[in-house]
């Protein structure tokens, strides 16, 4: 059954195994004619993570975890957040536990389920980083993260975004003004 120590280890496990990378994207955008064909949707992912480690960005790489999620029985939702004055370009899950929702993270990342709180500051450590979760308005939280040069990771914008929006927002990625399109970047835990 779905638990919090589980959704933690798969959480754990993936970010140490699946790189935040543009490469594969990159390759996609440039071989593949139509932009339609161009979302590395779930199945591509896993199997290019799996065969060549290979990973992807936060759009992707968030639908795979989500869809790894939903197939283990959790109960969740995609969101796309903010990041400073760039609107609705950094994408993350909601999972709900107990009557609970934990912002799930694997591309920023943030190393663990830390719970949504619209009432109070939430504060997670970890051997990494140390999170704080602040709700600044109905159904938004800043998220923000120690020991990095931009403390200010995003703001969580906790609203569901249905799977035929989301993969709208996935293909849009691909056109001209899609993010990582024109540089390489990779990491990994």
């Amino acid at each position: 059954a779905p638990t919090l120590r589980y959704l933690n280890r798969l959480i754990h496990s993936y970010i140490r195994r699946v790189p935040w990378e543009s490469v594969s994207r990159i390759v996609k955008r440039h071989t593949t004619l139509d932009t339609k064909e161009c979302p590395r949707l779930p199945e591509e992912l896993w199997q290019d993570a799996i065969q060549h480690g290979l990973g992807g960005t936060c759009f992707e790489s968030s639908l795979a975890f989500f869809s790894l999620l939903s197939a283990l029985g959790y109960e969740a939702y995609l969101t796309v957040n903010d990041m400073g004055t760039t609107r609705a370009c950094h994408a993350a899950i909601v999972v709900l536990l107990k009557g609970r929702k934990y912002l799930v993270d694997i591309t920023i990342p943030v190393h663990v389920a830390v719970p949504l709180d619209p009432q109070k500051v939430v504060r997670r450590q970890t051997p990494f980083h140390d999170y704080t979760i602040c709700p600044v308005r109905e159904n938004a939280y800043e998220v923000i993260r120690s020991h990095h040069l931009s403390r200010n990771a995003f703001t969580l914008i906790d609203i569901p975004i249905s799977l035929p929006d989301y993969l709208k927002i996935v293909e849009n990625d691909y056109t001209e003004n899609g993010f990582f399109l024109k540089s390489v970047v990779m990491v990994k835990v």
